[in-house]
């Protein structure tokens, strides 16, 4: 209604003044014939008419123009991107509402304010080289603040600008990149972590290999040490009772003890052959795990028996079985013991006593024998020593107590003591 009225006015006012420039020229030419004057009135009626239409496109073309500001400055203060115009010392010559927003105050408040004083310290001069590539050359410059205003959380912006058409002024864009900062930042760290985490790995898989690696050589020796053990416990003591066989054949003519000496050889040679077998495969002795530890070592005592060269008394009082370690261990105990007595001693009578006591869950196991004894203290360092010492190592695998007892003269005398594990227990099982 405005933008009409107004029209209106300024058509009357235009008509006032057309009619007196009328009135002058008909009084200046009154000399003009009737016809003159009436085709003048005519060409003056038409030219109005133009006037007019030239007057309503005018308007409509106004009106036009008005609704388009209205629109540009709809989108220029409500557009989702900061907008601002900067003089050439940085201060703000209009901005819209997200621009505004932005800084944190109103857009009235924020006229001829410097913007530079709204970027943090460690960006201004960022900020300020930008500002004067944009009034230096005629291309867009780009460049990212922060901007830290009073009572708000410093955001990060993407400033974009250009000069404008005057040359003294330039068109700023702000756009806020604070969650896209924050994503770089976060995905930075996450990276830092993870190259953090890789090196922790292959430090842990360093340690690991190592650890591997040293388990390998410490398996690898603990069988060649088992490897040794059964070599030691097991074919020494059949090779010694050989040996024995041997010596008893090499003194006497007697053609039925030769044959006895003979068939009694040959079973222990095999005996023999059978075990080197077994230990290189890794296994054990079927006859053993069939028959058990007091079976198995009275049959071997009472072949040792027969050379007659060394007495062997065993007693006990149960053939019950103790389960696979604790009977295997305590036969090479036993075994080692022997073989030792035979090597070493020069006795003629030993001892064995195995005595259960079910009531308390315990093995008594005695060995005695009558043998040029030694000095035990002094004894460590030798073959014998290192014999005792695999003994000792034996009963503590088993939680049982040893006790030796020897010196010169005196023979040997061993006590142990083995505690009999519940089922479920049992500290090495057979597998």
């Amino acid at each position: 209604m405005k933008v009409e009225k107004k029209a209106d006015a300024d058509l009357q006012v235009l008509r006032h003044k057309a009619e007196g420039l009328a009135k002058k020229k008909l009084k200046i030419d009154s000399r003009f014939s009737k016809a003159d004057m009436l085709k003048l009135i005519h060409e003056l009626e038409v030219h109005q008419i133009e006037l007019e239409l030239q007057n309503e496109t005018l308007i409509e073309a106004k009106e036009q123009a008005d609704i388009s500001t209205r629109k540009y400055i709809e989108l220029y203060d409500f557009a989702p991107s900061g907008y601002l115009t900067l003089s050439k010392q940085g201060e703000i010559v209009a901005l819209n509402i997200c621009g505004s927003k932005m800084l944190g105050k109103e857009p009235s408040y924020l006229k001829d304010m410097s913007f530079g004083y709204f970027v943090s310290d460690c960006t201004r001069l960022i900020f300020n080289l930008f500002l004067g590539r944009i009034f230096n050359s005629n291309v867009k410059e780009f460049c990212e603040v922060i901007l830290s205003t009073e009572g708000n959380l410093p955001i990060a912006v993407h400033l974009s600008g250009i000069v404008n058409e005057t040359g003294v002024q330039c068109l700023i864009s702000i756009i806020d990149i604070t969650e896209r900062k924050q994503a770089e930042e976060t995905l930075e760290q996450a990276e830092i972590t993870h190259n953090q985490l890789n090196e922790e790995l292959e430090f842990r898989i360093g340690e690991r290999t190592i650890e591997l690696l040293n388990i390998t050589i410490k398996v690898e020796e603990r069988e060649r040490n088992r490897f040794s053990r059964e070599l030691h416990d097991g074919l020494g003591p059949i090779l010694a009772t050989v040996k024995l066989y041997f010596q008893w054949l090499a003194k006497t003519n007697n053609a039925e003890k030769i044959k006895i000496i003979t068939e009694k050889g040959n079973y222990y040679i095999e005996c023999a052959i059978q075990t080197a077998h077994e230990v290189a495969l890794g296994l054990n002795s079927q006859k053993f795990e069939s028959l058990g530890f007091v079976r198995t070592l009275l049959s071997y005592t009472e072949a040792l028996s027969d050379v007659q060269k060394l007495a062997i008394k065993f007693t006990f009082n149960t053939d019950e079985r103790f389960g696979y370690f604790l009977e295997t261990t305590l036969y090479r105990i036993t075994s080692e013991l022997i073989n030792n007595t035979i090597k070493y001693a020069h006795a003629t009578r030993v001892k064995i006593d195995f005595n259960y006591r079910k009531e308390i869950n315990l093995i008594n196991f005695s060995y005695v024998d009558n043998g040029i004894g030694f000095d035990f203290m002094n004894i460590e360092k030798t073959s014998k020593g290192l014999g005792l010492l695999n003994i000792q190592q034996r009963i503590e695998m088993l939680r049982g107590v040893i006790r030796i007892e020897s010196c010169p003269g005196a023979g040997i005398n061993v006590f142990i003591e083995l505690p009999i594990p519940q089922p479920g227990n049992d500290p090495n099982p057979k597998n």
